[in-house]
């Protein structure tokens, strides 16, 4: 995905004018909550269609692109907010989280994203609540082999 020359300027700028927003949509058994890395509410139209992110205290930790296997993140809540921590408990099934990176000056483009992710586990430590997630698993689906042969599919061996 193409850079824009202004996020680029902003995040190899030491004295950076502009904040680069992380904005996420968090999807708690199909009921999608929306939040903002920042210290007030941002409207934005990065997920396709407008909505308000709400003010959040949260940090992301990426995945090395060295990694084998699955690649992991883990996505660290503010524990003081406890309607995260609520809702996190109440899920039934794996979380959904959606990630994108915005300017602080223009919200509705996305410089990065949507990274995508699901949920593994999570806890509350102290004074936040890391949850870990990892990308969706399409590179550990097994093919069967006795469904390809080299009559039907020459390339695939």
């Amino acid at each position: 995905m193409p850079y824009s020359d202004a996020f680029l300027q902003n995040a190899y700028d030491v004295n950076a004018s502009q904040a680069t927003l992380m904005l996420i949509r968090v999807n708690i058994d199909g009921t999608l909550y929306y939040y903002a890395n920042n210290n007030e509410s941002v409207q934005s139209t990065v997920s396709g269609s407008t909505q308000v992110y709400q003010q959040s205290r949260f940090s992301l930790e990426l995945p090395e692109d060295t990694a084998e296997g699955t690649p992991r993140a883990t996505i660290d809540f503010d524990a003081g907010d406890i309607q995260i921590v609520r809702r996190l408990r109440a899920a039934n099934s794996r979380v959904i989280v959606d990630m994108w990176l915005v300017l602080a000056n223009d919200p509705n483009t996305a410089e990065f994203g949507p990274a995508n992710y699901e949920s593994v586990s999570f806890s509350v430590e102290g004074p936040a609540v890391p949850l870990s997630l990892e990308a969706e698993p399409i590179l550990d689906v097994q093919i069967p082999a006795t469904r390809y042969t080299p009559q039907t599919a020459p390339a695939l061996l």
